[in-house]
């Protein structure tokens, strides 16, 4: 899959022998195409949840893509909500992954499950929590100048 923000950590599929991990994931509409970004959880590191990850990680890269100014880039940080997303839970010996149903033009479940090392074993559930909204939508789709066009509540 494309990594669709340059000097950020592309999506690295797992080895074999690693376990399944939780986490959240997010796709996004870089200068180079739509990519999978995603935030693996483990035991040893914080867990970073989509407004933290999108502030901290996500906005300030694309911000540096798009060459955008110190005003559009903090107005940027302010949209966690724009693009479609999801996170992947552990509910026993199995997994659930709960999303908006907003990703489905741009990115397989197969290669969604693949990032986490759970093909084949999550249970999918559309979740109302993980939906685009569109004011952040709009907002970032001005900013960044993106002509493409997905679903979003209002």
């Amino acid at each position: 899959m494309n990594n669709p923000i340059p000097n950020s950590a592309p999506v690295r599929l797992p080895r074999k022998n690693e376990s399944g991990r939780e986490g959240i994931w997010y796709l996004i509409k870089g200068i180079k195409g739509w990519g999978l970004c995603v935030n693996k959880f483990s035991p040893d590191s914080t867990m970073l949840y989509h407004p933290a990850f999108w502030e901290r990680h996500l906005a300030p890269r694309l911000a540096r893509q798009y060459k955008l100014t110190r005003q559009a880039a903090a107005e940027l940080a302010l949209c966690p909500y724009a693009f479609p997303r999801g996170r992947v839970t552990r509910i026993g010996g199995g997994f659930r992954m709960y999303h908006g149903a907003d990703w489905m033009p741009f990115v397989t479940k197969d290669a969604i499950e693949a990032a986490f090392n759970i093909k084949g074993k999550a249970k999918w559930f559309e979740d109302g929590h993980e939906r685009c909204i569109a004011h952040d939508k709009d907002a970032v789709r001005r900013l960044l100048q993106i002509t493409d066009d997905w679903d979003a509540v209002e």
